[in-house]
C-alpha cells in the first residue's frame, strides 16, 4: 500500500518520537552512572540499560530505512 505524504509525515513524527524516547533513557543511565562504584550491580544494570537502548536505536533506524525505502506502510500499521 503505498503511503500518502500525511502517513508518511505521521511516521517520520513517531520515528522522531521514539528516538527522543530512547535519547532521554540513555541519557539518564549515563547520568546515574556518575559516581556509582565499578563493582556495583547497579552499575551493571545501568550499563544493561545503555547497551539495551543502543540496541532499540540500531532497530529503530532499521525499520525507519525499511518503511523509507518501499514508501509503503503495511495495510496493520504495526511498527
Amino acid at each position: 500500500m503505498k503511503a500518502t505524504s500525511r502517513e508518511q509525515s505521521d511516521l517520520r513524527r513517531l520515528f522522531h518520537d521514539i528516538n527522543g524516547e530512547i535519547f532521554l533513557i540513555r541519557g539518564n543511565a549515563d547520568l546515574a552512572l556518575i559516581g556509582v562504584p565499578g563493582d556495583s550491580k547497579a552499575r551493571q544494570q545501568l550499563q544493561d540499560i545503555i547497551n539495551h537502548t543502543e540496541k532499540l536505536g540500531i532497530y529503530l533506524r532499521q525499520v525507519q530505512d525499511l518503511y523509507s525505502s518501499k514508501d509503503a506502510i503495511p495495510a496493520e500499521r504495526t511498527i
